[in-house]
Parts: structure tokens; C-alpha cells; sequence
């Protein structure tokens, strides 16, 4: 397998519990990096269900007591869904304890699951030294966060939707100012002032 030598380095929490003085004799006997890593092969990820498959996988099961000891509960759901699956098979054992003793069986069909997990991580290996270099993505640029509402566009105005101010010629009276404005229907419209400015 691919993967056994690392298997068992991913449960260094466990397997402590072994060197826990008389601990041998409760939980049994480890189990192997080859087992673990078949468990992982038929498809769960590494943690403690994973690690209770790969007890059951032993010569003497395992019990809820043992599991509880390793892993704080029992954990059957993905041991039942691999049963039920037909990639284990359950060996009925005798009681230990007055307990259950959950012992699998890996079957053909889980053989065959293994096998194809094994080729296609041998394949994705290969794929990856085959492959070139990849030129790393260039990242995005970060899109600024607005808060509230947006200010409206402005646009640059144009000559004729500037307002105009029509000459100031001399006369004996107060000069007024009237402001036309332009607007895009051509038309203009006079815009009224304030009469403290008159």
C-alpha cells in the first residue's frame, strides 16, 4: 500500500493509550499500519471511526468498552454503512464481558475497492511528476468595500448644458443678475433669485 507506512503516524493520540501501564491487556493488541491503511482505502477519512474499523480488523474485534477507552465513545456508523455496503463482512465472536465483540472481515468487494483506490492514488502520482510546472495564478485585485449609498456618476458637462449669465449692461438703477439655465430638451429656463439678491 501507498500509504501504510504514514498510516499509522496519523493517530499518535491512540496509540498512546498502549503505553499506559497494564492498557496491553484491555485494549488488545494494536493495530497494524496495514490495516489502518486498508480502512482508509475503502473510503473513510482518518479518525477515530476509521481507527475502530481498523480494530474490528484484528483477530480478536473489538468491544464498546475498548472503544470507549480509545476514543471516548462508541463509533459504529461507518463500520454499519461498510457491512451494510458489503465491503466488510461481520465474524461473529463470543461475548467478552458480557459484551458484544465487533469483529469485520474485509470482503472481495472491499478487496476490489482497495485495489482501485490504490491505482487511482498511483495514478494522481504519477500525473503530478509527469506534469509540468504551472505558472502561478496572478491574484485578483481586492475590490474596495463601500459602505452606505454609492455617490451618483458625474459626467464632464458640455458647452450647451452650461448655465449662462446673460451681460451686465450699465444702468442709473441695482443691476440684477439672471442666471438661464440649459437643459437637454434645448429650452432654457430662467432661474428665479433669492430677493435679497436683487
Amino acid at each position: 500500500m501507498s500509504n501504510a507506512n504514514d498510516a499509522s503516524a496519523l493517530y499518535p493520540v491512540f496509540f498512546k493509550k498502549w503505553q499506559t501501564a497494564g492498557m496491553l491487556k484491555l485494549l488488545g493488541p494494536k493495530p497494524t499500519s496495514d490495516q489502518l491503511a486498508k480502512v482508509h482505502a475503502l473510503g473513510p477519512r482518518p479518525g477515530k471511526q476509521a481507527f475502530i474499523i481498523a480494530c474490528s480488523l484484528r483477530d480478536c474485534g473489538v468491544t464498546p468498552a475498548q472503544m470507549v477507552l480509545l476514543t471516548g465513545t462508541k463509533h459504529l456508523n461507518k463500520m454499519g454503512d461498510l457491512t451494510t455496503d458489503a465491503y466488510l463482512r461481520e465474524v461473529l465472536m463470543p461475548q467478552i464481558d458480557g459484551m458484544k465483540c465487533y469483529k469485520r472481515e474485509i470482503t472481495p468487494k472491499g478487496m476490489q475497492r482497495i485495489e482501485r483506490t490504490i491505482k487511482a492514488e498511483a495514478a494522481t502520482v504519477a500525473a503530478g511528476a509527469a506534469e509540468a510546472v504551472k505558472v502561478p495564478k496572478v491574484k485578483a485585485a481586492a475590490k474596495k468595500h463601500t459602505s452606505g449609498a454609492r455617490k451618483p456618476k458625474v459626467t464632464p458637462a458640455t458647452a450647451d448644458k452650461l448655465p449662462t449669465v446673460s451681460p451686465v449692461t450699465e444702468t442709473d438703477g441695482p443691476v440684477v443678475m439672471i442666471e438661464i439655465d440649459r437643459h437637454d430638451d434645448g429650452a432654457n429656463h430662467v432661474t428665479d433669485l433669492p430677493e435679497n439678491q436683487l
